[in-house]
């Protein structure tokens, strides 16, 4: 550094040179301006990390939240299934016995001849039997007027025997 003021030619810096001064300075202020920014930087950096982080995080416990949920509705439908499956086959198996019952109804019926016919013998019978009845009810008549003339004349003979006895 120059400690004296001289005059050269063109050359009007003052003594002591404040340019070497300023060029330190400089130096000096764009290192702690580089090391600050690079500390800001290295801070958003992490920072960027960390949201990022953060982020893939929820997305992959959402994901999996999804597949949980998905899973468990998977094993409803699957078990709501099965359940009405089971319910189906249920009413089938009724309806299967159901149509048995008829089936064996159906089989032990007669047929509409072999029920008119046993009707038709039926008819005949009762018509026999009323004309039994009747007979019977006519030599009834016929019986105990018989038996009112036979009583009637017992009494009359007895009449005459006590008649003729006294």
């Amino acid at each position: 550094m120059r400690t004296r003021m001289t005059l050269q030619e063109g050359d009007r810096r003052p003594i002591p040179d404040p340019t070497a001064l300023t060029t330190e300075q400089l130096l000096r202020e764009v290192n702690a301006l580089k090391e600050l920014l690079t500390m800001r930087m290295d801070g958003m950096e992490n920072a960027v990390r960390l949201r990022f982080s953060e982020r893939d995080l929820r997305f992959i416990q959402a994901a999996n939240d999804s597949k949980d949920a998905l899973a468990m509705a998977r094993e409803a439908a699957t078990s709501a299934i099965s359940k009405q499956e089971e319910a189906f086959n249920k009413r089938f198996d009724i309806a299967d016995a159901a149509r048995a019952m008829l089936d064996e109804r159906i089989r032990l019926m007669m047929p509409r001849s072999e029920s008119e016919a046993r009707h038709k013998g039926h008819e005949d019978h009762y018509a026999m039997l009323s004309k039994q009845f009747e007979g019977r009810e006519e030599r009834g008549k016929g019986m105990s007027s018989t038996w009112g003339l036979l009583i009637g004349a017992a009494g009359l003979i007895a009449l005459i025997v006590g008649y003729f006895t006294k």
